[in-house]
């Protein structure tokens, strides 16, 4: 597993990328320590899963789904977190510290016996998915830990140990990666390459990740642009083109829709707050 550390608006960040089986589920195990120096902070959906451990204070946040729809969440001991597709708001805890996993978009399929459609814009406590008892004895034991990387190796031994349990569905697997590793490609391509339908295709992606390809495509380009935004500044005529998008409109549409915010506005005034780097 290999390990960085640094430290922003004062929390410790420590970040432990996985290896092995788990790289392929697995995008990183995450803990973050201290007194942030922020009120309240913009999170952007990113297209991934969450199960996370809070050791500190209770943490509050508020999400906006691509429906419309508001609502708050809470997590005091454990929190299993489907994938978002709008943006949302967390309140600062005086004293944060919490312990993560970060799924890849198909990874909390292929290690529990859940459907990822039930998950989506969706949290639940720990113990709705697996038994209260072994929740609450995976909470002690990370509580016990003295380390950050204890903390990692201890998730990472039970979620080997539930990856050599699960079944697993080879076919569909085989076309949910090949849409993984190619995410810009058209629906039409994607068909011609596989020589399944579309209808198959948006079938079995939603199945293993709970959204459709076309918002997993739209999730990715507007975090592209978020990425370039953030390191160069370009124009908005250059990022309509570098996130794939033929036309200013639709990615004004789609920027603002997982952001809450224009191109405009986030360039001018939001962006000089820079992402927590554990998300991006």
């Amino acid at each position: 597993m290999k390990i960085t550390s640094e430290k922003v608006f004062g929390i410790d960040i420590c970040i432990g990328i996985p290896t092995g089986e788990l790289a392929g589920i697995v995008d990183r195990f995450f803990e973050l320590k201290g007194n942030p120096s922020f009120i309240a902070h913009r999170l952007f959906p990113g297209g991934y899963s969450e199960i996370l451990f809070n050791l500190g204070d209770v943490l509050h946040a508020s999400i906006s789904s691509s429906k419309n729809e508001n609502r708050r969440i809470t997590c005091r001991q454990f929190l299993v977190s489907g994938i978002k597709t709008g943006y949302f708001d967390v309140t600062s805890p005086v004293n944060m510290h919490c312990v993560g996993v970060r799924f890849k978009v198909d990874g909390i399929k292929r290690l529990f016996d859940i459907s990822p459609a039930e998950f989506t814009d969706k949290d639940f406590n720990l113990d709705e998915v697996i038994a209260r008892s072994a929740a609450h004895n995976l909470y002690e034991s990370l509580t016990e830990c003295r380390t950050p990387v204890e903390r990692f190796n201890l998730l990472s031994r039970l979620l080997i140990k539930k990856l050599i349990s699960s079944k697993n569905d080879y076919t569909a697997e085989s076309i949910v990666k090949r849409v993984l590793s190619r995410p810009f490609l058209s629906i039409n391509n994607l068909e011609k390459e596989t020589g399944y339908s579309r209808q198959y295709l948006h079938r079995v992606f939603k199945s293993f990740t709970g959204i459709s390809i076309k918002k997993f495509q739209q999730i990715n380009r507007i975090t592209s642009v978020l990425k370039s935004m953030n390191k160069n500044g370009d124009s908005l005529s250059g990022l309509t083109f570098s996130g794939g998008y033929f036309d200013q409109s639709h990615f004004i549409k789609d920027f603002k829709q997982l952001t809450g915010y224009s191109p405009a506005s986030y360039l001018s005034s939001v962006r000089s707050f820079e992402p927590d780097p554990y998300f991006f």
